[in-house]
C-alpha cells in the first residue's frame, strides 16, 4: 500500500530528512535507542523531522540537530481536568507536563499528540482522540 516503516532509519525527501527512532519501551528493541544519534550521523542542513514516541527525551533530540519532533506517549493525560491539564500518563506519573500541543524548546518544535488510543485505563474524559495534521512549507 506504499507505507514505509521507518524504524531506526532516516529518509531524505525533497527539502527535508525524515528520521524514525524505535520505541524505547518495546522489549524486542533492547538495547534501545533513546535518541536519534545512532540513526543520523550528520544532519543534512535541511529540515530534520524526527518521529519518536517519548516526549520526555526532548533534550536528546535537541542535541542531535532536530528541527521538528512528532511524539505521543502520554495520551493527553487520558483524563483532562479543565484549567489544570492531564491527570496521568502511561508511566503513572500524575499531571504530566507537557501532555499535548505544539511546544517550542529553543530552536526545536515538538508536536505532542493525544493520539487515538488509550493506555493504562481504557477511558478518556475531556480528552478527545486526535489525528494531527501539519502542513509544511519547504522553501
Amino acid at each position: 500500500m506504499g507505507v514505509h516503516y521507518i524504524d531506526d532509519q532516516c529518509v531524505s525527501m525533497d527539502g527535508f530528512t525524515l528520521i524514525g527512532v524505535s520505541d524505547m519501551n518495546l522489549p524486542e528493541k533492547v538495547p534501545h535507542r533513546d535518541s536519534p544519534s545512532g540513526v543520523i550521523d550528520n544532519p543534512s542542513g535541511e529540515l530534520n523531522i524526527l518521529l519518536a514516541h517519548e516526549p520526555k527525551l526532548i533534550d536528546g533530540y535537541r542535541e542531535t540537530g532536530m528541527d521538528l519532533v512528532f511524539t505521543g506517549h502520554v495520551h493527553g493525560g487520558q483524563v483532562i481536568i479543565p484549567g489544570v491539564g492531564g491527570l496521568f500518563d502511561p508511566d503513572i506519573r500524575f499531571f504530566p507536563d507537557p501532555y499535548e500541543g505544539m511546544l517550542e524548546y529553543g530552536d526545536i518544535t515538538m508536536i505532542l499528540s493525544r493520539g487515538l488510543g488509550n493506555s493504562v485505563l481504557p477511558i478518556r474524559i475531556n480528552n478527545y482522540p486526535e489525528i494531527v495534521v501539519v502542513e509544511l512549507q519547504i522553501r
